[in-house]
């Protein structure tokens, strides 16, 4: 049996139980077990690119779980690997930015859209419109 295929029936094995980060870890300690071409090799039997296994690795010496000898990338990752995210599986910051950021107009559009179907508690900063979406999109 190959190293490619000894590697792919391990990911085989735990992919359904690792999350993002774990299976981004785990690649990257593979690779630096495998040493020169590890990056490459654990890429092709497991369908992850090699800037997220370097990303792995930049991350594991992050932690202080592996000692500063490192594959040497051919390419940078371009973001800066941060540790201490706690339970979290991603970066702080990531995912699709909010329609109010990408469109600044969209609010007041809103507002202008909705003027005489909202309600609200006078006490309170709450309000709710009292048309569906449907009725809208009928026109």
């Amino acid at each position: 049996m190959s190293a490619i295929d000894t590697v792919k029936q391990k990911y085989e094995l735990l992919r359904a139980a690792m999350d993002e980060r774990l299976n981004r870890l785990w690649a990257a300690s593979e690779a630096m077990m495998i040493g020169r071409g590890g990056v490459t090799l654990v890429a092709e039997a497991t369908g992850l690119s090699r800037v997220t296994i370097r990303a792995g690795i930049q991350e594991l010496e992050a932690l202080g779980l592996v000692p500063a000898i490192r594959v040497t990338p051919r390419r940078a990752v371009s973001r800066p690997i941060r540790v201490g995210w706690g339970d979290r599986i991603r970066r702080p910051g990531g995912g699709r930015k909010l329609s109010e950021v990408k469109d600044p107009t969209i609010v007041p559009a809103l507002e202008r859209l909705l003027t005489n179907e909202v309600g609200g508690d006078p006490a309170s900063d709450k309000k709710w419109v009292r048309c569906s979406l449907r009725h809208y999109a009928n026109g």
